[in-house]
């Protein structure tokens, strides 16, 4: 897959295990492809997390992640 080196995060996008979710807020992110999916860093150590895959693409389609750059 390849990524633009950053994401625009429109609204809060969800994020972690069922019993431990978390809301990304809304923002600018870099992003790279990982391991277990794609890594966002807001690089000021606020909100770092990883969206597998699948989640990514569905959030891309559907509109609440935007790619930038």
């Amino acid at each position: 897959m390849d990524l633009s080196e950053l994401a625009i995060v429109k609204v809060a996008v969800p994020f972690g295990r069922a019993g431990d979710k978390k809301f990304a807020p809304k923002g600018q992110y870099e992003i790279s492809e990982c391991e277990n999916g794609v890594a966002f860093c807001e690089c000021d150590g606020t909100c770092d997390f990883t969206l597998s895959h699948d989640a990514f693409a569905q959030h891309v389609a559907e509109g609440r992640i935007a790619l930038a750059g």
